[in-house]
């Protein structure tokens, strides 16, 4: 049992000693806090996460369409057999893909029958002309004949109006005058005579000068399918086929050979919202389309644009002429399916950025210091290398909402910066530094 007379006293020395603990802790505490070490403080605004920007600035750019065509020959000429016949003589390189000019021979026929339909109708026309002759020379001696039958006729026409008078005064009888007119009439027959034997002369002259000429367009024509057993090339170019075969018949309108002009075009197929902002003359880049020759490329001209658009592609056909490209461009054959990317003869300011710098259409830019996210409503895409901008970009979306000059174009958006965030813009190169030439 405790003693009452402690209980107070226990009280009492509890008491300073809680005390005396909570002092003491008071005292560590104090002792560690003004001997721990000072932490350096970074000052707010350099503590803000660094973001990649291009600084934006309306820029002169000349618009870029890109389509794709096939090469074509400009002319290309399937030659036909003109006749009908054996295939006698094949020149010597004469195979697919060897070269020809204009004349070359490409194939011999065999003209013996020819030959002789022109020897048979030579003859017949011989004959006519020989006919021809003897009734011209008949109607010169009917003409002679009537010109002397109509003196003979006058003549007697006088001698009968004399024995007429003579009859009337009674000094002649009427046998004399009766005879007299027997001999007109007479020489007015024989006069008729030969006038119709001269218009029958000359309706045999003319119808043996028109049988001469028919016969003249036969022998004509018969020299033309001799001269055209001799098959040729009617243009420079490259054989595509070469049909022929010595010894096989070829019938008319038979293709002998197919001849590829060496005349090289592009159809090339725009977008049809292209059509206001192109014309002939313009600039276009030819690049084929493959792997191993994406280096190569040719520059030319748009020479016609095709005054339709194709309702179903909604394209336009532009076409590039070829013609002045040199034996290099051997990568351009018949039938390569090719890239095309037309410049637009005027330059035009417009807000750029990086084709990198766009996602789902919408970009990012630093605007007040703060990131904000706008639509970028793209409206042509460029491939370019700008001079004076330090960028290894060529890769370009021409912007269709409107900037403001001085509005930081995050390079490469990421999730690290969302949108109203405040942001350091670090500036890697300015739009407005931008020469107006550039190197494309």
């Amino acid at each position: 049992m405790t003693d009452p007379i402690n209980k107070p006293l226990a009280i009492i020395t509890r008491t300073v000693v809680g005390l005396l603990v909570l002092v003491f802790a008071f005292g560590i505490v104090s002792y560690l806090t003004q001997t721990r070490s000072q932490i350096e403080q970074t000052p707010i605004d350099q503590s803000l996460p660094k973001v990649q920007v291009l600084s934006a600035a309306p820029v002169a750019v000349r618009l870029q369409w890109i389509g794709y065509g096939s090469v074509q020959s400009m002319d290309i000429v399937a030659v036909p057999a003109r006749v009908g016949s054996t295939v006698l003589q094949i020149p010597e390189h004469r195979e697919v893909g060897d070269t020809v000019q204009s004349g070359d021979l490409l194939a011999v026929l065999d003209d013996a029958d020819f030959v002789q339909e022109l020897i048979i109708a030579k003859g017949t026309y011989e004959q006519l002309q020989a006919k021809l002759t003897g009734q011209q020379a008949d109607r010169k001696r009917l003409e002679e004949t009537l010109e002397i039958d109509r003196k003979d006729t006058q003549l007697a026409k006088a001698e009968w109006e004399r024995a007429s008078g003579l009859y009337k005064q009674k000094a002649a009888t009427q046998q004399d005058m009766d005879r007299s007119h027997q001999t007109y009439l007479a020489k007015q027959r024989g006069a008729n005579a030969t006038l119709g034997m001269m218009i029958q002369t000359d309706a045999a002259i003319k119808e043996l000068e028109e049988q001469l000429t028919a016969q003249k367009s036969q022998i004509q024509l018969i020299q033309l399918k001799i001269k055209r057993c001799q098959i040729t090339s009617p243009l420079t170019g490259t054989l595509q086929y070469a049909d022929a075969e010595v010894g096989q018949f070829i019938a008319a309108g038979s293709r002998v050979a197919s001849i590829l002009s060496n005349d090289l075009q592009v159809a090339l197929q725009l977008p049809s919202s292209a059509r206001s902002d192109i014309r002939v003359g313009d600039q276009v880049q030819i690049t084929p389309v493959g792997a191993d020759d994406q280096a190569k490329s040719w520059v030319c001209t748009i020479g016609r644009i095709a005054p339709d658009d194709d309702p179903t592609t909604r394209t336009l056909t532009v076409y590039i002429s070829l013609s002045h490209l040199d034996s290099t461009s051997r990568a351009l054959a018949h039938g390569r399916y090719v890239q095309g990317t037309v410049y637009s003869h005027n330059s035009e300011q417009r807000w750029l950025a990086p084709s990198r710098s766009i996602q789902a259409d919408q970009i990012m830019i630093v605007r007040d210091g703060r990131v904000k996210t706008i639509p970028a409503n793209i409206t042509h895409l460029l491939r370019q290398q700008f001079d004076g901008l330090p960028l290894d970009n060529e890769s370009w979306s021409i912007l269709g909402t409107p900037l403001v000059e001085g509005d930081g174009i995050i390079l490469t958006p990421s999730r690290l910066v969302s949108d109203g965030k405040q942001v350091e813009p670090v500036v890697m190169a300015d739009q407005a530094t931008i020469s107006k030439g550039a190197h494309q």
